[in-house]
This record gives C-alpha cells, sequence and structure tokens, in this order.
C-alpha cells in the first residue's frame, strides 16, 4: 500500500510587486549603534537581458544624516506593514493599523521603549531615500526605469487614551509612497 502524499496547504502572496525591495539591500544587518556612521549601501550588478545585452543595475540606499540606514528591526517594520496591507485588500496607499498590533506581529514587548523603536523605524523608512538605475520594470512603456524614492511618504502615530492598564489605541497610519505602491 503505497503512501499518500500529505498536501501542504498555504495562502499564496496576491498583492504589490515589491521585487526590488526584496532582490536588494535596504537595511544594514548589524545593530545600529555599530553602524550609526555607516549612511549609504550601494549595489551594483549585471544582468543577461532577454535580447541578449548586458544591462547594469544599480541600487543606492542613503540614509538620513540625524538616523542613519535602516536597520534590520527597521525591515521587520516594513513587512509588518505589508502584512496588515495585505489583510485590508491593498485597497490603498494609507495603511492603517494600532502600535499595539503592529509590535505585537513583530514579537516586541508591549512597553514604551518598543513604542519609541516603532517611531524611530518608520522615520527612517519614511527618511531614507533609495536611487535605482535600471532595476524598476514600467509595464506600460516596456523599459527600465532610473528613478529615486522613499518607502514611506508619511506617518502619523496616536498614543494611547484613557487610563493606563485600560486605554485604547487610536487608528494609526502610514502611507506608502507612489512607487513603492505601484
Amino acid at each position: 500500500m503505497a503512501k499518500q502524499k500529505k498536501k501542504l496547504s498555504f495562502t499564496p502572496w496576491v498583492g504589490k510587486d515589491i521585487l526590488p525591495l526584496v532582490e536588494f539591500p535596504l537595511a544594514l544587518l548589524s545593530p545600529w549603534k555599530q553602524c550609526s556612521r555607516r549612511k549609504t549601501i550601494e549595489f551594483v550588478d549585471r544582468t543577461v537581458t532577454e535580447e541578449g545585452r548586458i544591462l547594469t543595475r544599480r541600487w543606492v540606499v542613503m540614509g538620513s544624516e540625524e538616523l542613519g540606514l535602516p536597520v534590520s528591526t527597521d525591515e521587520d517594520v516594513f513587512v509588518a506593514l505589508l502584512e496588515v496591507a495585505r489583510e485590508q485588500g491593498f485597497a490603498n496607499r494609507e495603511v492603517f493599523f494600532t502600535q499595539k498590533d503592529l509590535i505585537r506581529r513583530m514579537g516586541w514587548p508591549h512597553k514604551g521603549e518598543s513604542m519609541e523603536r516603532l517611531k524611530k523605524a518608520l522615520t527612517r523608512l519614511m527618511s531614507t531615500t533609495i536611487v535605482c538605475e535600471n532595476v524598476i520594470w514600467d509595464k506600460d512603456k516596456q523599459e527600465f526605469l532610473d528613478t529615486a524614492f522613499h518607502i514611506l511618504e508619511s506617518f502619523r502615530l496616536y498614543r494611547m487614551t484613557g487610563e493606563k492598564g485600560k486605554g485604547q489605541f487610536e487608528m494609526s497610519s502610514a502611507i506608502w509612497s507612489e512607487v513603492v505602491w505601484k
């Protein structure tokens, strides 16, 4: 008697094409304190097009002067925002969330330090500039673009209201930049 193969059940990812943000580096892997002087990541590679032409791709991530480059925990915030946007059906560039929910999704302790960490991560995602050449594909024009963008256009964080321990969290939000949203 042959064993039946067990079918794996999963929900396929349906949504926005963010391949360049997966393929190219966005953040430093080292802790923030060790990398505070580093303000730029540059990645250059070459690929062969379907026509056999060699294409040089360039991806530059530039952090802010004050906060520097994104770090690995900022990528956690980015992924948590993607998860929330997906649950909201990618219906709008603005993603609504509570600080408590995002912190829970990332497994961070629910305390003031985590809320400050979230605020800094969102600020870095908003202030970081990505400059790329031959990375973003324009489907309509059927060619690669040279472009620069931020991950987030803006964000709003609301504090907990009410008595300590019994408070309510207002809905906070983040707005994807137009390039990321497309």
